[in-house]
């Protein structure tokens, strides 16, 4: 699916998630933010053109946490780095 098309449409689904659950306009324009860059990335990984690209959307509501997550069908690994 082309960047065009997989952006938006993980936009609304985050939307749809954290709409449910209730969450505050900046923690969701923050999130948006967040997973637009992950999917991004996710698509510029050199892969075949029929990958998909997975999508991950949890919380920990006692703790304040929102969790999002993006995945590829590349082979590299993801290397953590400091701010």
């Amino acid at each position: 699916m082309k960047r065009e098309v997989s952006v938006p449409r993980s936009r609304a689904a985050l939307h749809a998630v954290l709409g449910g659950w209730g969450v505050d306009q900046d923690a969701l324009e923050s999130a948006e933010l967040v997973l637009s860059e992950l999917v991004t990335n996710a698509l510029r990984v050199p892969v075949p053109s029929d990958r998909q690209v997975g999508v991950r959307i949890s919380r920990a509501p006692a703790a304040g946490l929102l969790r999002l997550e993006g995945s590829d069908a590349g082979a590299g690994k993801p290397e953590v780095r400091v701010p």
